[in-house]
Formats: C-alpha cells, structure tokens, sequence
C-alpha cells in the first residue's frame, strides 16, 4: 500500500487492534518548495517524473484491493482507544467519509469493488449508536441520499461530466442554515480529488490540484474559489519531487491547515506534510512528521481552538508493514503525541472528525 488500498472482508464487530506509543518522532522545519500563483508552468521532464510516481503507487494499490475490511476508532483527547470495530460486506468497500448523526449513527460514504480491483459501486454505510445494526446502501449512478448529521445534513451521490457518465462519489456537509462546512470528491482510479472547507465570507478552500490544472502536477495545492467556484488564488507548497494534499480543515480564526503527503521533504522515503496559511494563502507554518520509512497523511481536522489530529498511515513505527498512524500536533505543526493503531498486515485511517470529547476515525485494515 503506497497511495491507497482497498477493502472488503466480513462483519468483524469488536477485534482487539495492537496499540503502540511512541515518542513524537522529532518533527522537523520543512524548506518550503515553490509557491506559485502559476502553478501550471511546470517542465515536460518534470511532468513525466510524476506521472511515474503515480502510476507506480496506483499499481501498488490494485495489487492489495483485497482482504480488507473498514476499520473505526474512537480515541480521546491523548489517543487512547475507546472503542474499536472492523466491518465489511465480503466485497471490497473502500471508506473516505465519516460523519455523526444526532441520534449517534456513524455514517461511512465510499465505493466497492471487485476483487481484481474493478469498480462496482459507492456505497454508505449506517452504524447505529453504540455497537449498534450495521447497515450497507449502495448508491447507483442515479443514487442520492440526504442524512442529518451533526445538526446539519450529509448529501452524497454522484457528480456527472461529459455525456452523463458517473466519474466519481462526492458527499457534501451543510449546517443547520444550509451553509456547506465542507465538500469531499473522490474517484476510482487515478483521480486527483479534494477535500474542501467553507470560509467565513462563502468562499471555500480545496486541497489537491485543481481539475482545471493539467498536465497532473503531483504538487501540495491549496487553492482558494469564490461563491461560484471561479479561482481566487492557487499555492503550491510542494517541492521537486512528488507531494500531494489530501486533506484541509480551519483553525479557531479561521485558516486553513492542510496535511498530505511529501517526498520532497522530511527524512523519510514518504514524510506527512503538514501547511497552515493565512487567508490569502501565505505560509505560516509547514512540518513535516515521520521516520525512516513511509509515512502518510490523508485527513486532518481540527482539535480545540489551535491544535490538529493528524490521520494516515506509516511503515516508519507499529507492528505491521503499513499502521494506521495518529499525530496531534499544535498551531505551528509541532508534534504533541503519535500513536499506530493497526496489527501485523496494513492498516490505514482515511478520515478523522471530532465527537463528544475525543475523536472518531475510519479506514482499512487487513489484519484482523
């Protein structure tokens, strides 16, 4: 598992997962690459590299889509584990999106596959408070559904391009008024995605290249858009080798924090990158997080009014290849606590949000 895995397996309700603490491992000032308003000025050797990269990760990921099940965690506010389960159909769903109704249900919005990798269907999937029914509903390419989740409302779906094929899942959270809190899309194949968030003034922040962008870039992007989508401001904080953000939320004041991943930077083959800006999109403050193998971020959100719960995977620490890897850090990216979660196969969490007074986050596991 380099970029991302898949997942599929029976109901395992209530498994016992390996915790392992560890020392923060000495997040270190990342040298910021280019910041470019102009991002798309890039060379033909350049573009090449990264293409590369990616279609060297993507294979990596189609050969393990299989024996994985969803995986979910509560932690408190120092992680440590409060509940624990790992769910499946027998198909492989693969989760990207989590949310909390009031009622207490755990939402799960993603897409299945087969076993050779193929794409089959999005689906969601409805756990009721506690250790409650599991229930899985399959979206079609016609498929809809509104949930109310944290006294606002969850839609997902799927967005058209082209002659009305379906390209790719995407959920939308709304607050009680109506207003969007954040906006997620996600593919099936080497899709380039993002995770947005709504600014103050209805302007909203998206982390990963733009979809207007081409050539592909593989750059850390955060981009500003106004009301109707149009492009306020482009920031690549990458470097000269492959960097992706995959992930962005907001601060007590309002900036956007971004985490991803890079090997630009940091000590390891993959370090977690993490980026806070200001509204205009100058840097301040950019970290990278990891030790001597891969390590990886792919969701991010807010803890308290400074601090940030980091979510992802590493090889660097745990005891399997891949463990699904947690860090809080502060308002300037330094390391608070970091713990793996996870048994001796791959493990991995692919979101992170805040509930009651610690936090809930889900992604893959196939060690249990």
């Amino acid at each position: 598992m380099k970029k991302r895995v898949f997942i599929s397996g029976v109901v395992l309700i209530g498994v016992v997962v390996m915790l392992f603490l560890m020392r923060c491992p000495g997040p270190e000032k990342t040298p910021l690459g280019v910041i470019s308003d102009d991002a798309a000025k890039i060379t033909e050797e350049k573009e090449k590299v990264f293409k590369e990269k990616m279609f060297k990760k993507e294979k990596q990921a189609q050969e393990r889509r299989d024996n994985f099940n969803i995986y979910i965690i509560e932690i408190d506010e120092n992680g440590r584990k409060l509940r624990e389960e790992s769910i499946g159909t027998g198909r492989n769903e693969w989760a990207e999106v989590v949310a909390v109704t009031e009622s207490g249900e755990i939402i799960i919005a993603g897409n299945t596959y087969d076993a050779g990798g193929k794409f089959l269907n999005n689906f969601i999937a409805k756990i009721g408070a506690g250790a409650g029914e599991v229930v899985f509903e399959e979206i079609g390419k016609e498929g809809f559904r509104e949930t109310t989740a944290d006294k606002g409302k969850i839609w997902s779906g799927r967005s058209y391009f082209g002659e009305g094929e379906a390209k790719e899942l995407f959920a939308v959270k709304s607050d009680p008024e109506g207003n969007y809190e954040w906006i997620k899309t996600f593919g099936k194949g080497l899709e380039w995605g993002d995770y947005s968030i709504v600014t103050k003034e209805g302007s909203y922040i998206t982390a990963g290249q733009p979809e207007s962008m081409v050539p592909f870039r593989g750059g850390f992007f955060i981009v500003k858009r106004g009301e109707k989508g149009v492009i306020k401001w482009t920031k690549d904080f990458g470097g000269e080798d492959f960097d992706r953000a995959y992930a962005v939320t907001k601060d007590s004041r309002g900036n956007p924090a971004a985490a991803g991943i890079t090997y630009s930077f940091g000590k390891g083959k993959s370090d977690i990158y993490f980026v806070k800006t200001d509204s205009d999109g100058n840097c301040i403050a950019a970290k990278t997080i990891g030790g001597a193998g891969f390590d990886e971020a792919y969701a991010i959100c807010a803890a308290g009014d400074s601090d940030f719960i980091i979510a992802g995977a590493s090889t660097s620490f745990g005891a399997g290849e891949y463990d699904a890897y947690a860090v809080r850090v502060d308002a300037e990216g330094n390391c608070l606590w970091a713990k793996t979660y996870g048994g001796s196969g791959d493990d991995s969490f692919f979101s992170v949000i805040k509930k009651d007074a610690g936090f809930l986050l889900t992604g893959i596991t196939d060690s249990f």
